[in-house]
């Protein structure tokens, strides 16, 4: 049996998991609480550090489902080289903000929106931009490119900022796949948990 450890993305919490985990039936699965009262760490490192810990802790292998920054947070534990992670599902994640123009705007917006903007979705605007301001040098390009790791990439066609990422990732990994729903946007475990469930279910059962 294989342990199913989902992250979730911005203005989600662990809980946002549960409409997939719940047609997930004789699944190990695992969602992750990745902030604490709505504030975000200084760092990805801190998260990585998180998910680590959950995986060494786990008796089983483990597959990282992601959402957004928690798919972007899949894609980063390939740098760790754990033997325990077998494979990874990405949700409309990002592997670069170098020269990520999306990034720059969404960076310049967190710090024009006000504090009461963030506190809507129980998020903390300074550590918000704290965070986001720490990613602008990440690029898993080159550890993307050498993994041997299956990776499962997955996005709503309506989603097209994160479809062309997706796209340009499933040129990048030796091992990806990549899978569009249609008819959905970006949060995918709420717009179509059923249908993602079936999908994690089937890569799953491949790389068992």
């Amino acid at each position: 049996m294989m342990k199913l450890l989902f992250l979730h993305g911005l203005g989600q919490t662990a809980d946002s998991w549960q409409p997939v985990t719940s047609d997930l039936d004789g699944y190990n699965c695992q969602a992750l609480e990745l902030f604490e009262d709505g504030s975000l760490p200084d760092n990805l490192k801190h998260l990585q550090d998180k998910v680590m810990q959950a995986v060494e802790q786990s008796e089983e292998d483990v597959c990282l489902i992601g959402l957004s920054l928690g798919a972007m947070l899949a894609l980063s534990m390939i740098e760790a080289e754990s033997s325990q992670i077998k494979g990874i599902v990405s949700c409309a994640g990002q592997y670069q903000f170098v020269h990520n123009r999306a990034y720059k705007r969404q960076f310049l917006l967190f710090r024009l929106l006000p504090k009461g903007f963030f506190r809507r979705y129980g998020l903390d605007k300074t550590s918000m931009v704290t965070f986001y301001k720490s990613l602008s040098a990440l690029d898993l390009s080159a550890s993307l490119k050498k993994t041997a790791l299956p990776i499962q990439l997955v996005c709503g066609a309506k989603d097209l900022p994160n479809l062309k990422v997706a796209k340009e990732l499933q040129d990048l990994v030796p091992n990806a796949s990549l899978t569009i729903i249609e008819n959905a946007g970006h949060e995918l475990n709420k717009e179509q948990p059923q249908t993602l469930a079936n999908l994690i279910r089937g890569f799953v059962e491949n790389i068992s």
